[in-house]
């Protein structure tokens, strides 16, 4: 009995041609990437850089936060520059450094004709939580993200008194007596606050930002009352515009595309 043989080329051909069909039709109707998200998503790109403009106000003897007409209604300027480093999809750790200026009249001391004016510089590092992650690839569809900070730092104040000639001489005021105190033009910071923020694209974008900061000196505004327990506090909000250092590596994973089928899948 004659028997055929098969060339086992054939057998190998034939079993490759298979495995291709298969895996073809198991695939069909799937998208998978492998990426690392932090080197594939813009959003996690490590380092930023943030530009800020605002207004600044105080609370102290002369006067507090609910006191526009005291301070120039709060249009006491400031600006800043700081640096970002992302640590995962919702913490990042910020340095900033800010100049601005206060003035405020006197409420309380007002038959005495007290005000002061001064410009101010601070820097401190600032442990931020973004609320809306940016972990997941399709984050890209959050435009709005909210974030809280925290963090320690100093202040460097320059008050000039109109009670006094010297920036490093304090008013101690009492009931019955006014009297002068040396004191130091550096103090330790504690900011927090929160913002909000608008991505303009994946490289830039918008936050408006309120900074309270807790003060360790009374003397931010030059004088010193007695009878005054806290120490001096100022707040600041800036708007600012950011810039994400984008090290994505485009060749290995386009994202822009992705996106874009993504939006494309969700409308129809």
């Amino acid at each position: 009995m004659n028997m055929k043989v098969i060339d086992p080329w054939k057998k190998i051909i034939f079993i490759l041609c298979f495995s291709l069909v298969f895996l073809h039709a198991s695939g069909q109707g799937k998208v998978s990437y492998n990426y690392d998200q932090r080197r594939f998503n813009p959003y996690l790109s490590r380092f930023s850089y943030t530009f800020s403009l605002g207004f600044s106000a105080y609370s102290g003897e002369l006067s507090g936060f609910l006191d526009p007409d005291q301070q120039h209604y709060y249009l006491n300027p400031g600006l800043g520059f700081g640096l970002a480093y992302r640590i995962n999809d919702h913490f990042s750790v910020r340095g900033e450094l800010n100049g601005f200026s206060l003035y405020s009249e006197s409420i309380k001391y007002a038959e005495k004709n007290i005000s002061f004016t001064g410009i101010n510089l601070d820097y401190y590092l600032n442990a931020v939580i973004d609320l809306f992650p940016k972990g997941k690839i399709d984050g890209k569809f959050y435009q709005w993200d909210a974030h809280i900070f925290g963090g320690v730092g100093h202040v460097v104040f320059f008050p000039n008194s109109t009670e006094t000639t010297d920036t490093g001489t304090g008013i101690i005021l009492t009931d019955s007596s006014t009297s002068y105190y040396d004191y130091a033009k550096l103090s330790t910071i504690f900011p927090v606050g929160a913002g909000v923020k608008y991505y303009i694209d994946k490289n830039h974008y918008l936050s408006v930002e309120g900074n309270y900061r807790f003060t360790l000196t009374d003397f931010l505004d030059a004088v010193k009352d007695l009878s005054h327990e806290s120490y001096d506090k100022y707040f600041t909000l800036f708007l600012k515009y950011t810039v994400i250092i984008d090290t994505t590596p485009r060749k290995s994973f386009d994202y822009d595309r992705y996106i874009m089928k993504r939006k494309k899948n969700i409308r129809e």
